[in-house]
C-alpha cells in the first residue's frame, strides 16, 4: 500500500516554496491546531512529547532550541489546575470558586461596577418610547446623481 505523506500547514507551505514548479497557494495565517497540540505536549510532557506530536501531525519544528529551553524553564502551573479541584454538581469547582461576572449573586464579594451606567433615572431619553421617522423618495426614477445635477443646475440659474 502506498500511504500518502501528510503535511501540516506550515510544512506544506515550505514544501511548496521549495518546488519552483509548484504554484504557491494563498498564505493561510489562520489558527493552526497542530501548533497548539505540539505546544500543549511541550508543556505537559517535555521536548520528547513535543517532537512526537510534530511528527504525528506532519509539521515542522515550530520553535528554536533557545525558545524550547525558555518555555520549559518558565512553566508555571495554571491557577485552575485539575489536581486540586473536583467537579461539583453544577459543574463548578468544589471549592466554590465561581466567576463573579457569570454568577454575581453567588459571590461573597461586592459586584464589580460596570463601566457604563444604564440607569433610566440619569438618562431621561431611556424612559420615553423610541420612534423613527422614515422619508421615502417621492420620485422613484431620480437617483442620487440626477438629484445632485438638478441642485447644481438650480444654483447656476
Amino acid at each position: 500500500m502506498n500511504k500518502s505523506k501528510t503535511f501540516g500547514k506550515i510544512k506544506k507551505r515550505i514544501e511548496e516554496a521549495k518546488n519552483k514548479w509548484a504554484r504557491l497557494s494563498k498564505a493561510d495565517y489562520s489558527y493552526n491546531e497542530s501548533a497548539r497540540l505540539a505546544t500543549d505536549a511541550l508543556l505537559d510532557g517535555g521536548v520528547e512529547d513535543y517532537q512526537k506530536v510534530l511528527s504525528e501531525e506532519g509539521e515542522v519544528d515550530l520553535l528554536s532550541g533557545d525558545e524550547l529551553q525558555y518555555i520549559l524553564k518558565n512553566i508555571k502551573a495554571p491557577l485552575y489546575s485539575n489536581d486540586n479541584q473536583t467537579e461539583g454538581e453544577n459543574g463548578s469547582a468544589a471549592n466554590g470558586n465561581k466567576s463573579e461576572s457569570y454568577y454575581p449573586m453567588n459571590s461573597d464579594s461586592e459586584p464589580v461596577p460596570t463601566l457604563h451606567n444604564w440607569s433610566a433615572e440619569e438618562k431621561p431619553y431611556l424612559k420615553d418610547k423610541s420612534s423613527a421617522t422614515v422619508y421615502f423618495q417621492a420620485d422613484k426614477t431620480n437617483n442620487v446623481r440626477e438629484t445632485i445635477r438638478r441642485c447644481i443646475n438650480k444654483t447656476t440659474q
